[in-house]
């Protein structure tokens, strides 16, 4: 990740082929969640087209930004713009969980080495 200069999700392309009507449950009487329901549908079916149109608007308002923004994040984490050079001094048969899955500070203070013996990939992944 620190080598990729430039890196955007200029678009995402979703689709949706169908949403089922919705199931209402809960610990209301049979009888209010038969009612609730009976208001519900008529609404769902009204306007489910719009609401699946929506969802296309929504996740590239907000979704798209988003990953945007944790790629950069993730790319201006550390100072240096090169990958690390890791000596292999691993044991042959433990791994150690807080250096795999923590980024290295966070690995340092629970008591890992810290400094990320694996690689960054899973605590970069982790981000998301």
């Amino acid at each position: 990740i620190k080598k990729i200069h430039t890196l955007e999700l200029t678009q995402m392309a979703i689709s949706v082929g169908s949403v089922p009507t919705p199931i209402i449950e809960g610990f209301l009487p049979d009888e209010i969640l038969d009612q609730i329901y009976a208001s519900v549908v008529p609404v769902f079916d009204t306007y489910q087209e719009k609401m699946v149109e929506a969802v296309a608007l929504i996740i590239d308002d907000t979704l798209r930004p988003l990953l945007n923004g944790a790629i950069i994040d993730a790319k201006t984490d550390r100072d240096d713009v090169f990958c690390n050079i890791y000596e292999s001094k691993l044991s042959d048969t433990l791994i150690d969980f807080r250096d795999l899955f923590l980024g290295e500070e966070e690995a340092k203070e629970a008591g890992g080495s810290g400094d990320s013996p694996y690689g960054d990939l899973l605590s970069f992944a982790k981000k998301f």
